[in-house]
């Protein structure tokens, strides 16, 4: 059975009132995918009458005790409550253990008296693991898909304000062009920002991101690399000085264009070995980019030709070498 859709999957774990006995949660965003499971968690326990005791297990943990994911799925603590066992899938699919009491679950021979709960990652169609999840009955699947920039401003602003703060519209965009494509690390950085602004007597500024936010801080350095690739050089100029101007050293930019062109260069190699577009290759990147620079990539990869990128990255080394050799890097750069 399937439930899909980050926000909407989300709601579904949040009113569950009876927990399936299987959930897979998966997707690139890992935040969410883990809230989902949470949530699974808290309403089975809620049905036991006692917070479910959670158990990790790896593929070697299946593989060297075949029947301990069955023992305890069907254990009873003599405390009362019952167990959560948590498996984190690395690829693809599982090992064969998992898959014999999934069968089991749908077949109604194995009733569980607690949870299985399975984590993994962005999940292709051909992929056995949610092609299984998919196909049950008793068993659920939760396909997650990459938050929207809504999401992720509504993530911070909420926890910004829970904790009795407030911040700046200009502040939060600041904040947010830092931040990667993960609800939980959006909610990470709203905390830290509540906390801050808590005590503070007035909205968060944008001075109080930069001093706090080290994504922030080399924001100017970033925009005028994002502004060369696209072609508006007297932007990037202006923003190049800019960055200067707040300390930035040279050298820093010059390693801010090649570590931009070594993602394009990635997603493009994804393209090419993948047979992927570029929307679908930038959200494999690892780790996963903020949502400017995605939607940047995005429209980066369609005009960027391998030699061309290969081009950039000569020229941001021989950049970098000669700011070391000469007395004006800033001449250099």
């Amino acid at each position: 059975m399937t439930r899909e859709a980050g926000a909407a999957g989300l709601r579904w774990a949040r009113s569950l009132k009876s927990a399936p006995p299987a959930v897979l949660s998966c997707g690139a965003d890992r935040g969410a995918v883990t809230d989902v499971l949470d949530a699974v968690r808290a309403a089975r326990g809620r049905e036991t009458g006692a917070e479910l005791d959670l158990h990790r297990l790896s593929d070697d943990d299946l593989k060297g005790d075949p029947l301990k994911l069955r023992d305890l799925l069907t254990a009873r603590p003599l405390l009362g409550g019952a167990s959560a066992v948590l498996f984190r899938a690395t690829g693809e699919s599982g090992p064969a253990q998992l898959f014999d009491v999934l069968e089991e679950i749908e077949a109604g021979s194995l009733v569980p008296e607690g949870v299985l709960l399975v984590e993994a990652g962005a999940l292709g169609k051909k992929s056995r693991l949610r092609s299984v999840f998919e196909a049950g009955r008793r068993i659920v699947c939760v396909q997650l898909y990459e938050p929207e920039a809504g999401d992720l401003r509504n993530a911070v602003q909420r926890a910004i304000q829970e904790l009795g703060a407030s911040i700046e519209p200009e502040a939060l965009d600041l904040l947010l062009e830092g931040l990667a494509l993960d609800l939980g690390q959006a909610r990470a950085e709203g905390e830290k920002f509540g906390l801050y602004g808590a005590d503070l007597g007035r909205p968060i500024a944008v001075e109080d991101v930069l001093a706090l936010s080290s994504s922030a801080r080399g924001y100017s350095a970033d925009q005028a690399v994002s502004l060369a690739a696209a072609g508006d050089a007297r932007r990037a100029l202006s923003a190049l000085d800019r960055s200067l101007a707040a300390g930035a050293a040279p050298v820093q930019v010059a390693r801010a264009v090649e570590r931009r062109l070594k993602r394009l260069h990635d997603a493009r190699a994804l393209m090419s070995a993948r047979g992927l577009g570029p929307r679908e290759a930038v959200a494999a990147l690892r780790p996963p980019p903020s949502l400017p620079e995605a939607r940047e990539l995005e429209a980066l990869a369609s005009g960027w030709s391998p030699a061309l990128i290969e081009a950039g990255l000569e020229a941001a080394r021989r950049a970098e070498i000669a700011m070391k050799r000469r007395g004006s890097p800033d001449d250099a750069l």
